[in-house]
């Protein structure tokens, strides 16, 4: 697999990506992403910012993608019921990590999180901030696996997510 920043000409296989997960969300319970986020004008600031990645196989068919930033999260700046690991300003944040329903249950979000830290490693990144919903269980798991700790609740415009750390 290989991680790079999409292109413009890659909007629309990254935005049937997000159409898929909104899909799988829905079906498994979820009230995430159900309120028309995240829509083609997220999608097209992540790509115009150089923040949305996608995710390759050996083919080079897309796979996967997110949206991975360096700048600090406007609603990281209050957490409910817990704290941050760190108080630096200095984290990478994964967003609208999506993986094509082929490719489910076969490692794509560990890898392209293992990825991330490596790509944090090298840019001198303190931590990683990530958060889902409360019924995203799959997303769950992966984060704790990875040694992301649970730090408490956020709030987005649809309500409250579960909020994760790891430290690198």
């Amino acid at each position: 697999m290989k991680l790079r920043v999409a292109t413009r000409e890659e909007f629309d296989a990254v935005f049937a990506l997000i159409d898929e997960a909104k899909e799988y969300l829905r079906l498994s319970g979820s009230t995430q992403w159900q309120d028309g986020y995240p829509n083609r004008q997220t999608i097209e600031s992540d790509i115009q910012r150089s923040e949305s990645y996608i995710i390759t196989d050996n083919s080079e068919a897309i796979i996967g993608t997110a949206a991975i930033s360096f700048e600090s999260e406007p609603t990281y700046s209050v957490i409910e019921d817990g704290q941050w690991l760190t108080t630096s300003e200095n984290y990478a944040v994964a967003h609208r990590i999506a993986v094509s329903r082929a490719e489910k249950g076969k490692g794509v979000t560990k890898w392209l999180l293992e990825e991330l830290e490596i790509m944090c490693k090298k840019r001198g990144v303190a931590s990683i901030r990530v958060d889902t919903h409360d019924k995203n269980l799959p997303m769950q798991r992966i984060l704790s696996k990875l040694g992301y700790t649970h730090c408490g609740i956020i709030y987005v415009r649809d309500g409250s997510r579960r909020a994760y750390e790891k430290i690198i």
